[in-house]
């Protein structure tokens, strides 16, 4: 089924390109957006250690395919991937959600 073999294709294109988006898009939105910075930072660098999970269990998945012989998955370790675009979302998030308002103090 050739359809089948296009939306493959795409997927296994757009998984790299999501863990780029994961180390790229949230330090510019913090740098635009500074709502809540220690949030967004924290949840940054949650996402950027699931992004190298990712790669070591893709390193480790190309290792073994070259070992053994076996056929590699270009989707190896993209279980480490979803995590770090909720992080990197939730990084996005916190950067652009205003800080609720201070309480007003009456003099």
């Amino acid at each position: 089924m050739p359809g089948m073999d296009v939306l493959l294709g795409l997927v296994a294109v757009l998984v790299p390109a999501s863990a780029i988006a994961v180390v790229l898009l949230p330090p510019v939105v913090l740098a635009v957006g500074r709502r809540r910075p220690l949030l967004a930072a924290a949840s940054y660098v949650a996402a950027l250690t699931f992004v190298a999970a990712w790669v070591v269990a893709a390193v480790d998945h190309m290792e073994w395919a070259d070992r053994t012989g076996g056929q590699g998955s270009a989707f190896a370790g993209s279980g480490w991937l979803v995590p770090a675009l909720a992080a990197a979302a939730g990084s996005v998030v916190a950067s652009l959600r205003r800080s609720p308002p201070a309480p007003a103090t009456r003099a």
